[in-house]
């Protein structure tokens, strides 16, 4: 299996982001936390243009969020170098492996406890 990137995600608390070593990976600003934050939520799945935009902007967008939106994506790509974050049908996917995402690791967890 072909690894996917070499960083690590945390959103069962705050948000952290870390390269496998330990070091911190710098977001600036509120907008691309939010960005990543929900993108990691629905890991592996497409998550809706309208809802990424919820998440920006609320209810009030800029008339320019399309191209804004782009810029995010584009930002988020640079500095999560190798994590891939695909446009689909509508929206964006961020595909991580379960043992870099914190969430994902206790949802398997919880599913094996609930098999067993």
């Amino acid at each position: 299996m072909i690894k996917l990137a070499c960083l690590r995600f945390c959103v069962l608390g705050p948000l952290t982001v870390t390269t496998v070593d330990g070091a911190p990976v710098s977001l600036r600003g509120n907008r691309l936390p939010a960005l990543l934050s929900e993108l990691l939520v629905n890991a592996n799945r497409p998550v809706p243009v309208s809802r990424l935009v919820e998440v920006l902007w609320g209810e009030h967008p800029p008339k320019s969020y399309v191209s804004n939106m782009h810029t995010y994506i584009s930002r988020l790509r640079e500095r999560l170098d190798g994590v891939p974050i695909e446009q689909v049908a509508g929206g964006y996917r961020i595909r991580v492996e379960t043992e870099d995402l914190d969430l994902l690791v206790f949802r398997a967890a919880a599913e094996a406890g609930r098999e067993a």
